[in-house]
């Protein structure tokens, strides 16, 4: 999220200079990585919780290259620890 929001910035001080080829560029960026953020995001949900999806498993288009293969499982790209403390899937 970090590097989203340093993009983003980067973005809108380009704009303020009237930089407009590197907040294009910028721009670029952030929209790749939050388009991969979605689909990471949506990954985990399904894999969550994949009976309210049909029982499916994370559809193999759905995320982008470079996003992990397995939304669930703990990596660098990965800021807390899942499930939650205190968190059921269940919703007991």
């Amino acid at each position: 999220m970090k590097t989203h929001l340093d993009t983003t910035l980067a973005a809108a001080l380009a704009n303020q200079k009237k930089d407009y080829p590197a907040d294009v560029a910028a721009y670029d960026t952030v929209h790749d990585h939050i388009l991969m953020m979605a689909d990471a995001l949506s990954a985990g949900i399904i894999a969550q919780f994949p009976d309210r999806f049909g029982g499916t498993t994370v559809p193999a288009g759905l995320l982008r290259p470079g996003a992990p293969a397995n939304p669930l499982d703990p990596g660098p790209w990965l800021v807390c620890s899942w499930p939650a403390a205190g968190f059921s899937a269940a919703g007991e």
